[in-house]
């Protein structure tokens, strides 16, 4: 057992070197894109201060509280997006027939698909992630505590599930259809409005989607309700940073369940 894990961390270990030589390969590609991604995460904070400060709080959330929301969304991302980006581009993979050789290699196949290529721009997301973050904790009155810290890491690591489980769902669809990533787009999309603002911004309707159907709003909604003391219109037992964990592994379980039963159906590309 220990040797096997030891085995897949030393083939992960083998990827992510793989990957960043790859990526410094074409360094002004990779400095045009951080830069152009990094400009874009520092004019969505801009935009949200001018908004709160020329206007009002956002249902109620000062510019340092949505800070710390953003922020502890988008160090999820993040790490999500370093270790598996690949796990929304299913269709890429299913009409390539790039799953062969996978299925051929002495490697569980979620985990080889899951980090053969470890995405360096993540770190743009993750590090964007930590600034908006700590800036929002120095204003928001965060208390820093082992017990806090040890809530934030549980929630960074439940929100990387629930993120990577989500992404995976969708593109899987590629499994039956062959294309699933306009739908991932979109979902792109609903996972930033989901993850990125209070959701009591929202009608209670969608606001529900987004915690019992859609379970974003336990990336960064809920925990940082629970952290900074703010309403969630939403009674939940328990401490929060405990559910986050919980609902990701619940998303996990699901998604390699329909991730196993797609590739029961892959056939491969054909000619």
């Amino acid at each position: 057992m220990i040797a096997d894990v030891r085995h897949h961390l030393s083939v992960a270990a083998l990827y992510g070197r793989l990957s960043v030589q790859r990526a410094l390969e074409y360094p002004f590609s990779l400095l045009s894109i951080c830069l152009g991604l990094g400009f874009n995460y520092v004019w969505i904070g801009v935009a949200l201060k001018v908004l709160v400060d020329r206007f009002q709080p956002l249902s109620g959330w000062t510019f340092s509280q949505l800070a710390f929301l953003y922020g502890l969304s988008l160090m999820s991302r993040g790490v999500m997006s370093i270790l598996s980006f690949q796990s929304r581009q299913i269709d890429r993979f299913v009409t390539r027939g790039e799953f062969d050789l996978m299925l051929l290699r002495p490697l569980e196949i979620a985990f080889h698909f899951s980090c053969n290529r470890i995405n360096v721009v993540g770190l743009v997301h993750l590090g964007i992630g930590m600034g908006y973050f700590l800036y929002g904790a120095r204003l928001s009155g965060f208390v820093w505590t082992p017990l806090h810290v040890a809530e934030v890491l549980l929630v960074i690591a439940g929100g990387t599930l629930i993120y990577w489980s989500y992404l995976t769902l969708i593109s899987s669809i590629a499994f039956w259809t062959m294309r699933s990533q306009p739908l991932v787009d979109a979902s792109m999309e609903l996972m930033a409005r989901g993850t990125f603002y209070p959701l009591t911004v929202y009608p209670w309707p969608l606001q529900a989607l987004l915690t019992f159907v859609l379970p974003l709003g336990f990336i960064g909604f809920y925990p940082a309700c629970d952290f900074l003391g703010q309403s969630a219109n939403t009674s939940l037992p328990l401490d929060v940073a405990l559910w986050t964990p919980v609902v990701g592994i619940a998303m996990l379980a699901l998604a390699l369940a329909v991730f196993a039963a797609g590739l029961r159906r892959y056939e491969s590309a054909g000619s």
